[in-house]
């Protein structure tokens, strides 16, 4: 018998856990294959969750890979100088 004839006495055998970065069964699940994926809000397709942009349509995905929309800044900037006007008519009737 040769020096490598029983199982135990093999330095690598077919023990994976000798690797650390060998693959384990939880590797080759896919319950979550699609867990780092999400909707495009234009085309609705799957993108990965790091993309900025869609790959199919050029959609922007991330929310802050852009500003708000400019219908909510002219609203913001609208109630402020409402506000103020308010502000001052009411300082100035109180007279």
């Amino acid at each position: 018998m040769g020096r490598y004839d029983e199982p135990d006495d093999q330095p690598y055998g077919d023990d994976e856990s000798d690797d650390p970065e060998a693959p384990d069964a939880s590797d080759w699940t896919d319950e979550d294959e699609d867990a780092d994926e999400v909707a495009c809000p234009a085309c609705g397709r799957a993108v990965w969750e790091e993309a900025q942009q869609c790959p199919h349509c050029g959609e922007w995905v991330r929310p802050g890979a852009r500003g708000p929309a400019p219908w909510v800044l002219f609203v913001g900037i609208a109630l402020l100088v409402l506000l103020a006007a308010l502000f001052v008519l009411t300082r100035v009737s109180g007279r």
